[in-house]
C-alpha cells in the first residue's frame, strides 16, 4: 500500500512531466517506474484510464507488448 509520500512523489513526477514533456506518455510511464502488471491493473481497475486517449492507451500497450485488448 503506497504511503502519502509515495502518492505525493508520483503526483510531483506527473506535474513535472506535464510541464516539460506532456506529449510523451511513455516518458511518464518510465518516470513512474510502471511495470506491465501494474499497467494492466491500472487499465482494468482505475478510472484514471479515462484521462488517456485511445491512442495513448495503444501506445502504452505497445510499449509493454500487450497483445490482448482488455
Amino acid at each position: 500500500m503506497p504511503t502519502k509520500l509515495d502518492l505525493a512523489d508520483s503526483a510531483i513526477i506527473g506535474f513535472y512531466h506535464g510541464k516539460w514533456d506532456r506529449s510523451n506518455i511513455i516518458a511518464l510511464i518510465d518516470a513512474l517506474g510502471l511495470q506491465k502488471s501494474e499497467w494492466l491493473s491500472l487499465k482494468n481497475n482505475y478510472p484514471t484510464i479515462n484521462y488517456l486517449t485511445s491512442d495513448e492507451i495503444t501506445e502504452i500497450d505497445n510499449y509493454f507488448n500487450v497483445t490482448k485488448k482488455i
